[in-house]
């Protein structure tokens, strides 16, 4: 009878080869039927390891309405913030806009350090821009808890400090409250940050 074994990376004993009895060789059926189940387990263990950690951007939407009939005062004014950097003003921050805008705020996070130049290059390249400072206060006023979870940042507006800085605005939270500061453009922006972004 004509006899096989097939050397799969299982052990002989996986294949009830017995070294002191050769006689005992599987035969190609029963051979091939074990190298199918062994590569079933094989395949399911594979299938049940954890993926490993993704570095692509994670989003969540939320859909605003920017009122741009009102004045800067007025949109910081309905955030109800506890603290704002006295350098978020329209001398810094022009307005600029007409009527009453219905958009979609999209917040993604990345799980690594991000330079504000990568954010928007990633940004740009899934059809996004960074939201701007009014669109910013318009989530802040309808959501004004996310904040509290993680700090979100509005790279779409800019103000060059004096000393040549580049500064963005975000929505932050402090022990005494939540918050509308600035924050400077270079550096790296950590994991826990989220953008504000909207589609092109």
């Amino acid at each position: 009878m004509d006899k096989a074994f097939l050397c799969t990376g299982s052990s002989r004993s996986e294949l009830n080869w017995d070294e002191r009895n050769p006689s005992s060789y599987l035969s190609k059926d029963d051979a091939l039927k074990k190298l199918q189940k062994a590569v079933k387990r094989a395949e399911k263990k594979r299938a049940e390891k954890p993926k490993k950690r993704s570095f692509s951007a994670k989003k969540k939407v939320f859909p605003v309405i920017v009122d741009y009939s009102k004045s800067l005062a007025e949109m910081i004014r309905a955030g109800n913030y506890d603290w704002v950097n006295s350098n978020i003003t329209v001398k810094h921050f022009p307005i600029q806009g007409q009527g009453q805008v219905e958009l979609d705020i999209e917040l993604v996070h990345y799980d690594r350090a991000m330079s504000s130049e990568d954010v928007i290059h990633d940004l740009d390249q899934r059809g996004l821009r960074p939201a701007t400072l009014l669109e910013l206060l318009a989530f802040g006023a309808k959501y004004p808890e996310k904040q509290r979870e993680f700090p979100i940042v509005a790279l779409g507006s800019v103000w060059r400090y004096c000393r040549g800085d580049r500064c963005v605005v975000s929505l932050r939270s402090f022990d005494f409250g939540r918050g509308l500061d600035l924050h400077c453009w270079a550096g790296r922006w950590v994991g826990r940050y989220r953008f504000a972004a909207v589609h092109n």
